[in-house]
């Protein structure tokens, strides 16, 4: 049975294309909600979502946004990519009416144990690589939050004893209410320039962020990467207990990876035990190290011996489109680094790239970042980039500023022709855009997708070289 409350309307702005808001607006149909619709798009860009949600009865105004439209309902769900500002929030909130996010209302669905992981890099491979590990150990997981899936779509087949492991953005954390303490474990593996067109500046990106420490009880875990000097800093809240990868503020770290390699656990009485070596790690890039760490002091929160998860660190596959190597196509070598959206994931791909003339393909839709030091790393170790999109000019301007050589292309496929056809054999291509995909793109996986697809119809896998 329903009560009055869960009767009332529900309003999903901006139900999205990704499988967020298909989620929402199930759950609340499902809690006995009217559910009503808000969203800029048209039927025809909306198609897929509102093909998924046939079932249900929905109140779809599209088109604009309108203040009436608020009328008779008493909880507003945002897409995360609305911002806190937005006119329509602020008004939702004037009348009253409860604004709530996606993870809000996963929590008071879901009273299982959670991990929450977030960071500007790192955090989609860290929580598959933690769901993976406990998964091996026979812990029962359940995966969603910010990877494009949603929990809230099958709420009855959680089951009691499982963990859920959810990836969170700084636009999920931003307005975070929960009822309860909450994580009960939150890994946070960085902080670099990212969003500042959302959050302003580097501290109000640092302030949305936080919402994964701030409303942790005592006997709640934060698993911080001690390298990091904004995650070092006291004005970091919460009351978790801090475990500290790879340096501490005030003390030996709890996790670090050593000059050779090795990945060392410190125990209670200081002593260190080697419970890994990177070399054994399945994944490109130095940083892995570190995302390993992380995954291994989760589950030991959880309460798997690391030395367990250990074993099968090496088994893990990775992540779609992260510095996947595609082997020889057409005479180059490709990599596939397309999660990337920041300068900073892209510097790490680079500096990884193999040692031969390479060429790297990057470019979208500018966040009004710093390049200076992306520019850097591609003047050094770029025979060209390849700029395309709506920040060809900026990308290119800010390579050809630290003495590297650039050529703006209209968009993907023209960069991928250049690549293709005009590169010399034996080279190697990055394709690493290190900026938004929303001049061209609805999703970076959908930009990453069609870079596969362009690369397999300019050189068919099979064709020979």
């Amino acid at each position: 049975m329903t009560d009055a409350r869960d009767s009332a309307c529900a309003i999903v702005l901006g139900l999205g294309l990704h499988g967020g808001g298909v989620g929402v607006a199930r759950h609340l149909h499902a809690r006995g909600r009217h559910v009503r619709v808000l969203d800029r798009r048209d039927a025809a860009t909306l198609a897929p979502s509102l093909a998924a949600l046939a079932d249900i009865p929905l109140d779809l105004r599209l088109g604009e946004h309108r203040n009436e439209d608020l009328e008779g309902c008493d909880l507003l769900v945002p897409n995360p990519a609305i911002p806190v500002e937005h006119p329509l929030l602020v008004e939702a909130r004037r009348r009253g009416i409860a604004v709530r996010g996606e993870i809000d209302l996963l929590i008071e669905a879901l009273p299982q144990r959670c991990i929450a992981i977030t960071g500007t890099n790192g955090k989609s491979t860290t929580t598959t690589w933690i769901a993976f590990l406990l998964e091996r150990c026979g812990v029962g997981v359940r995966v969603g939050g910010n990877l494009g899936i949603s929990l809230l779509d099958d709420v009855a087949g959680v089951r009691p004893d499982d963990w859920l492991v959810l990836e969170v953005s700084s636009f999920q954390l931003e307005a975070l209410r929960p009822t309860r303490p909450w994580p009960d474990v939150a890994v946070w593996t960085n902080l670099s320039p990212d969003h500042l067109d959302r959050h302003g500046d580097m501290a109000g990106y640092a302030r949305a962020k936080d919402g994964i420490l701030r409303f942790q009880a005592p006997h709640q875990r934060a698993i911080l990467n001690g390298a990091d000097p904004v995650l070092r800093s006291a004005e970091r809240p919460g009351l978790g207990q801090r475990v500290w990868i790879g340096a501490a503020p005030d003390s030996a770290p709890r996790w670090r990876e050593d000059e050779q390699g090795r990945l060392l656990r410190r125990d209670e009485s200081g002593r260190e035990e080697l419970i890994a070596r990177r070399s054994d790690l399945p994944l490109r890039g130095a940083f892995q190290g570190t995302n390993a760490l992380m995954a291994l002091a989760a589950v030991e929160a959880v309460g798997v011996d690391p030395r367990r998860a250990a074993a099968h660190l090496s088994a893990f596959p990775g992540v779609a489109h992260r510095l996947r190597p595609l082997g020889e196509r057409g005479g180059r070598f490709w990599i596939d680094n397309g999660v990337s959206t920041t300068p900073t994931s892209t510097i790490s791909a680079l500096e990884d790239a193999a040692a031969r003339p390479l060429y790297w393909i990057g470019g979208g839709k500018t966040k009004h970042l710093p390049l200076e030091e992306l520019a850097r790393a591609a003047a050094s170790r770029c025979t060209e980039v390849l700029a395309f999109g709506a920040a060809a000019e900026e990308l290119a301007q800010a390579v050809e500023a630290a003495g590297g050589t650039a050529r703006r292309c209209a968009d993907l496929p023209a960069a991928m022709a250049i690549a293709a056809r005009e590169t010399p054999r034996g080279a190697c291509v990055l394709f690493s855009p290190a900026f938004a995909s929303f001049d061209a793109y609805p999703h970076f996986r959908v930009r990453a997708e069609h870079f596969l697809r362009l690369l397999e119809e300019l050189c068919p896998s099979g064709a020979g070289s």
